[in-house]
């Protein structure tokens, strides 16, 4: 419990930035592997690689920031000393 509160703010925003980044990623690379199931899109490679701040929906228009959805799915990295915003 609050292991990186210490840590000074600009440097939890990065490391925000980048896990969320990496679990976009992940995330896309799941999709794509998904593509058996039925996802079209008119570009599997532009929606795999294209811009990691903004969270795309398989089925719905993007709505939320790729922070936002990181949060919404590992609520407990606050336990750890980082913040939404």
């Amino acid at each position: 419990m609050g292991e990186f509160e210490d840590l000074p703010k600009s440097t939890k925003r990065k490391l925000v930035k980048l896990m969320a980044r990496i679990s976009e990623k992940s995330y896309r690379r799941g999709v794509q592997q998904a593509l058996a199931v039925g996802f079209t899109h008119k570009s599997v490679s532009d929606w795999r690689y294209g811009d990691m701040n903004k969270s795309k929906g398989i089925d719905t228009p993007c709505t939320f920031s790729t922070k936002d959805r990181f949060f919404q799915q590992n609520s407990e990295i606050t336990q750890v000393g980082f913040r939404e915003g």
